[in-house]
This record gives C-alpha cells, sequence and structure tokens, in this order.
C-alpha cells in the first residue's frame, strides 16, 4: 500500500512538474538579433534605363529571431529598411528571401527552453514534451518515414502559416514590393480566398508570393526535387504545375533549392516563356560549402553530369556548374539570382554564396561573415 501511495505521489508530483513548466510566462522572450546597415554587406549591379529590379536577401538568422512573431517581422522588416535607405525599393521590385525562412516558425511562440537549447534534438524534444497529447494525435496519423517530423510540423502548422502570410503580407504593402517569401514546410497547403491554408498531411516545402497590397498569388511553388533528408518527411510537387508570374519585367519563376539542379525544370520553365528566375537555396553545414561534392541527392542523377566530378568538385563549384548558373542558358534565362540562408539555429549551421544572372552575364558573388543584400537591374 505504501508503494502505491509512492507511485501516485510520484505520477502528481511530475504531472504538477510538467503543468508549472508549460505554464510558464512568455512574456520574456529574447530580442531579434538586428544589424545596423554598416552590418551588411550590398552590392548593386545598375542597368542605364532599368525597367525593375530584383533583390536578393541573404540574413543572418538566429533562434531568437523566429521566437515570436513580432521579432519574426522585425528582423525581416530590418534588411527592407535598409535596402529602403539605400533607395532600392522602387517601382516593379521583386525580393528574394531563402529557402526555410518561414520553416522555423514551428518554434514560434513556445517555452523559452525550446529556443535556448543547445542543439536542435534537444528543441524538438522539449517542443515534444510541451505538447504531449497533441503530438501523439498528429504522430498516430503520420504517414511519412519520419513520423515525429510529419507531427511537429503538422501540429504547428495553423500557426506557423498564420505568421508567414501576415509577415510577408506587411512587408510587401509596406514597401510596395512584390515578394517571393523564401520556403516553409506545411502540410498540404493552398490559398482559398487570398488565405493561405492547411489542411492534412503530406507535408510540402513552398513559396508563396506576395504582391505589393499585400495578396498572396493562388499558385503556391512546391518543391518538384527534395533532397533525401525531405522525403523522410515530405512530399515532391508536381513539375508541370511550376507557376509562372507575369510582370512588367518579364516571365517570372522560382524554384526551391535543389530543383534548380535538374535538365526537367529548365525544360519546364523554357517552354512557359520564363525569362528570370529566382532560387531560395539553403546549405547546411556551413562547412559544407568547400568539402567534397557528394553528387546529386534525393534523384537519379542527370545523364548530361559527368560523375567523374563527384569527390572532386567542391560544393560551391558543384553549385555553380549544375545549378542556376550552369543550367540557365538552355532555357534562356536572362535574369536571375539565388540566395541562401545562413546563420546558426541551435547545433545547425548554414551558408552559400550569392549567385547572379543578368543579361546572361554571370557571377558568383562569395559568402561573408554578415549578410548580403543583392540588387539587379532588369531591362525586359
Amino acid at each position: 500500500m505504501k508503494a502505491l501511495k509512492y507511485i501516485v505521489f510520484s505520477i502528481g508530483a511530475i504531472i504538477l512538474i510538467w503543468v508549472a513548466w508549460v505554464q510558464i510566462d512568455l512574456s520574456d522572450q529574447p530580442e531579434p538579433s538586428l544589424e545596423l546597415g554598416s552590418e551588411i554587406y550590398f552590392q548593386d549591379f545598375p542597368l542605364d534605363s532599368a525597367e525593375g529590379y530584383i533583390i536578393g536577401i541573404q540574413p543572418i538568422m538566429a533562434t531568437a529571431d523566429f521566437a515570436t512573431e513580432e521579432n519574426y517581422f522585425t528582423k525581416l522588416d530590418n534588411y527592407l529598411s535598409e535596402a529602403n535607405k539605400k533607395n532600392w525599393l522602387k517601382e516593379n521590385t521583386i525580393v528574394l528571401f531563402p529557402e526555410y525562412i518561414g520553416t522555423w516558425l514551428v518554434v514560434a511562440n513556445q517555452r523559452n527552453s525550446i529556443n535556448q537549447s543547445n542543439s536542435i534534438s534537444t528543441a524538438m524534444i522539449k517542443l515534444i514534451a510541451s505538447k504531449p497529447f497533441q503530438f501523439l494525435k498528429y504522430w498516430s496519423k503520420a504517414q511519412a518515414e519520419n513520423k515525429v517530423n510529419e507531427a511537429i510540423f503538422s501540429m504547428e502548422a495553423e500557426k506557423m502559416a498564420g505568421i508567414y502570410q501576415r509577415t510577408f503580407s506587411k512587408l510587401a504593402v509596406k514597401y510596395k514590393v512584390s515578394i517571393v517569401a523564401g520556403s516553409i514546410v506545411l502540410p498540404n497547403p493552398s490559398v482559398e480566398n487570398k488565405i493561405l491554408k492547411i489542411s492534412k498531411a503530406p507535408l510540402q516545402n513552398i513559396s508563396a508570393w506576395f504582391y505589393p497590397d499585400g495578396k498572396i498569388d493562388n499558385n503556391l511553388i512546391r518543391k518538384v526535387f527534395p533532397i533525401e533528408e525531405e522525403l523522410r518527411f515530405t512530399q515532391a510537387g508536381n513539375l508541370a504545375e511550376i507557376p509562372v508570374f507575369e510582370t512588367a519585367i518579364g516571365n517570372v519563376a522560382s524554384v526551391i533549392c535543389a530543383d534548380s539542379w535538374y535538365p526537367e525544370i529548365y525544360k519546364t520553365l523554357k517552354e512557359k516563356q520564363v525569362n528570370i528566375l529566382l532560387v531560395p537555396s539553403y546549405s547546411s553545414p556551413d562547412e559544407m560549402w568547400n568539402r567534397p561534392w557528394n553528387g546529386y541527392n534525393g534523384s537519379t542523377t542527370p545523364s548530361d553530369v559527368n560523375q567523374s566530378g563527384i569527390g572532386q568538385l567542391t560544393e560551391q563549384e558543384a553549385w555553380e556548374k549544375y545549378s542556376m548558373l550552369g543550367r540557365s542558358q538552355s532555357a534562356n534565362i536572362a535574369y536571375g539570382i539565388n540566395t541562401f540562408l545562413h546563420g546558426k539555429l541551435w547545433d545547425m549551421t548554414a551558408a552559400g554564396d550569392v549567385f547572379v544572372i543578368q543579361d546572361f552575364e554571370k557571377t558568383r558573388i562569395p559568402s561573408r561573415n554578415s549578410s548580403m543584400i543583392v540588387r539587379i537591374a532588369i531591362k525586359k
């Protein structure tokens, strides 16, 4: 009987500790990691009589930047504000943010201890522990190989979608620009009545186009060639459904990260008469950029790839040869920009150079120990 009382007491104590932990006040959240204009590297590619511009934002993000919706908006607004001080945000400007810029909103409005964790695995364990019953509900219905990731992103998806849309809509209106809003992982997303909606899994890595009036385009950009890790919990998009956005400066398309490595993408872009390409990317860890290239990841290696380069080229050299810079000419792409997410999120680091195409001229801008904002002038 004493043993039973002890067990009951212990269980009660554990429940009380858990309840107290999950009720910790959220008001004392960390501040976003803002940067001064002098701390940001700017590079401009001007042209006489430009008819429009594309601007690539390559931010340095920290976990605190995703802690709240206010932090998230303030951090991203900081970059556009600095670009605006240079009078860069003119009429017919399109702004590109990098891949996964919305994905880590999964930790928004969570316990401080989650954001302060030493590793991503510890952070996700704490997130699960804060919502065990909700997590088990989604985990029990998960169909992906990585059921844990599917459950975590599914249970946080409505919040993530809301913050993502409100943030980029406000930024587009404030600066009167169009925005390709990097990417975010959501379950079977769609746009209904100008609202980004989520449904049941499968998850997809998607991006959205926001107009200067703040409205979101009905056609979402879906990653067609997820890498191996993504395939464990996300579903590929449809190649034929890559949207084209008709603008005053030309036909614009955006493909997410690894999609820019596949010739099928460029065949589709050529058929759709795209002349401006925007590529949001993510490459982790940061030292990978100088490591030997391990070859294609997630899908079959295209027949035009010289596989002797595997292990001989660096990751950076392979990006130059086989992604946008190397393949754009086959689709007659005259202008393009490829930016990467930078920063340290828990124990995850990320890096990458900026790639630019202007009037068919190709440039690599090496990464620096700073955020970067790059502007390209466009002639139609």
